[in-house]
């Protein structure tokens, strides 16, 4: 590349987010789609030794927790222009029904942690303090199953 090409190029990448040339940013409601595995637990301040076979499934508005035979279901509120991303879990069916549990979020890498407040207040740190019902859960999204693709054989006529 001559000098001119290499200064084009670099002021073009430079102000690519200025023109609207940037990637694309997930939302968090789209982020937070899928199914999850729980890979880290901890209640007030302990850790289980084996963490619950459960998996969480977010959609659009909506969770549903599965653990065995029991099933967990209701809505979700995110709140995720805050510092500290905020989500309101309130339970339609199953052992949370009637129930509103505050919660905080982030991402990291390819990870979700939540920090329930399963005594009704919300969290302010990502910690499970000694003495609190606070609940600090990180999971793994499970990858989506893909569908099969249709693969196109051209016969010469």
């Amino acid at each position: 590349m001559t000098k001119a090409a290499l200064s084009t190029f670099a002021i073009l990448m430079c102000s690519a987010p200025v023109f609207g040339f940037q990637k694309p940013m997930v939302s968090d409601a789209n982020a937070l789609k899928g199914v999850w595995t729980p890979v880290k637990w901890e209640l007030a301040g302990k850790s289980p030794a084996a963490v619950p076979n459960m998996t969480l499934t977010l959609t659009e508005g909506q969770y549903e927790l599965v653990e065995g035979p029991s099933i967990d279901s209701g809505r979700i509120t995110i709140r995720p222009n805050l510092k500290i991303k905020e989500m309101d879990i309130v339970g339609v069916k199953g052992p949370n029904a009637g129930r509103t549990i505050p919660a905080i979020y982030r991402f990291e890498k390819d990870m979700l942690t939540i920090c329930y407040g399963l005594d009704g207040k919300r969290p302010k740190l990502f910690e499970s303090p000694k003495k609190t019902l606070t609940l600090l859960v990180t999971y793994s999204q499970k990858p989506m199953a893909r569908k099969p693709q249709l693969r196109m054989k051209f016969i010469k006529p």
